[in-house]
């Protein structure tokens, strides 16, 4: 195993279950560029109600930055707390995507039977290159799993997983990563 997922094992950002009857692997979204973020929301928060400003300003305004702190506050505390979850269940033969505990959209459930790989994606971002978890479905739709990952050992390893838990429970040897067939 790669030091630098085992790493991400020690310190959480994955963790991993293989229990009997399912397979979870959680992925942590936080960053420690998310904590800063999510401090300096509480200390705008904390200056905003804790002198008083709002009682002056007028409505439009005061309505305003309740709108724009309550967004930003949603969007800072989830990126800093939300997992996402991938669950294999070995009974139902389903895999599952949930993030939480900040509802978040992508949650869905599909049929292994349905699947028929994955793998990472590559992608150009404002703070350098990001990965993406896919799985292809049979009838060729791509369902993002995992989105704005930096760590591309993490998405590489992620897939891997992916890749032998539902193959063995389609019953069908894995795929290499690189077969283009």
């Amino acid at each position: 195993m790669d030091s630098k997922v085992e790493a991400a094992l020690k310190l959480g950002k994955i963790v991993i279950d293989d229990l009997p009857d399912k397979f979870v692997l959680k992925y942590r979204w936080n960053t420690p560029e998310m904590l800063a973020i999510v401090a300096g929301c509480v200390f705008l928060d904390v200056v905003f109600v804790g002198t008083g400003s709002y009682t002056s300003a007028p409505w439009g305004l005061v309505l305003w930055l309740i709108v724009f702190q309550g967004t930003v506050n949603y969007l800072a505390f989830s990126f800093a707390a939300n997992v996402t979850s991938i669950e294999i269940n070995k009974d139902t033969l389903t895999l599952t995507v949930k993030n939480g505990p900040i509802p978040w959209p992508g949650n869905k459930t599909l049929s292994i039977a349905d699947v028929q790989r994955a793998y990472a994606e590559e992608y150009p971002g404002k703070r350098g290159t990001y990965y993406a978890v896919f799985v292809i479905l049979k009838d060729f739709n791509k369902i993002r799993l995992i989105g704005s990952m930096k760590e591309h050992h993490l998405a590489f390893f992620i897939v891997n997983l992916i890749t032998e838990k539902v193959m063995a429970l389609n019953h069908v040897a894995p795929r290499s990563l690189f077969d283009k067939s």
